[in-house]
């Protein structure tokens, strides 16, 4: 997915939870970065099925995903 990719490439240190641990089916991963865009770290959800990328949500990351993402850039 186009997010997903940008903030791998943007941010060396995006986090990349696989499964989401908030996926009900396991399918779902879960991406943390910071985006230049936003001004932010965002939390993004994304499914693999098929060959494609689908986007499932994106936020701005609450206090436990930063959390993650800041433990695990050290």
């Amino acid at each position: 997915m186009y997010y997903t990719t940008e903030m791998e490439e943007v941010d060396p240190d995006a986090l990349r939870i696989d499964p989401d641990p908030a996926s009900r089916s396991g399918r779902s991963v879960r991406t943390i970065g910071y985006s230049a865009l936003a001004g932010c770290l965002l939390s993004v959800v994304t499914v693999f099925e098929e060959g494609v990328t689908y986007g499932v949500n994106c936020w701005k990351s609450n206090k436990i995903d930063i959390r993650r993402y800041l433990e695990e850039s050290q």
